[in-house]
């Protein structure tokens, strides 16, 4: 298998490069973003005590077939959460052992969207790309408090399951068929980088 393995980089690194987006390729790519709004209004809970966050994602999953040397369309999934809980010392919600209010809010949120990326370039590394992607888009918020003389614990799911996105990317391969990509634009996150496959 080791063996195997390693031929199969050899013949991937000694290839060489043709056009790096043509008609019939198909790419998979996987990454991770950075500035989410939601987990930044999260963030702004920090001034309360006991303040903790915890968030992961945004993450990205994308396939793109190319119908020409121009278009591709394909399907992008992504996924974040977060969490925050914090005491609030103004209030006290049992004045015998001293029991200020804690609040805990968490948040999820997933969309599957179909992609249409235009590619405007003809190169053998380099391959940049705007992208339009609509489908569906899911969030949840979870509410939990320990006040005990009222029930205000509450799970809302979105009112609008309309997921859109409007990124410029550029991908750049080491090899024919390894690379790394990033975007930037409306999406799950402001800027996005990670992994990508060309087959």
């Amino acid at each position: 298998m080791k063996k195997l393995v390693l031929s199969l980089l050899t013949v991937l690194s000694l290839s060489g490069f043709a056009q790096s987006f043509s008609t019939g390729n198909s790419n998979f790519s996987a990454g991770y973003g950075i500035g989410n709004f939601m987990q930044s209004v999260f963030k702004t809970y920090q001034t309360y005590d006991d303040f903790t966050f915890k968030a992961m994602g945004p993450m990205f999953f994308k396939y793109e077939n190319a119908l020409s040397d121009r278009l591709g369309i394909g399907i992008n999934i992504a996924y974040a959460n977060a969490s925050v809980s914090y005491l609030d010392k103004g209030h006290i919600v049992d004045t015998t052992s001293m029991t200020y209010y804690k609040q805990t809010i968490k948040w999820s949120t997933y969309s599957v969207l179909a992609r249409l990326n235009f590619h405007f370039a003809n190169s053998e590394k380099f391959d940049p790309y705007w992208g339009f992607g609509v489908g569906y888009r899911g969030a949840t918020w979870k509410y939990e408090d320990n006040d005990p003389n009222y029930d205000n614990d509450a799970e809302v799911s979105n009112f609008f399951p309309l997921g859109l996105e409007l990124t410029v990317g550029a991908r750049y391969y080491f090899t024919p068929a390894i690379g790394a990509y990033s975007e930037v634009g409306l999406a799950k996150a402001i800027v996005q980088f990670g992994l990508t496959a060309n087959f």
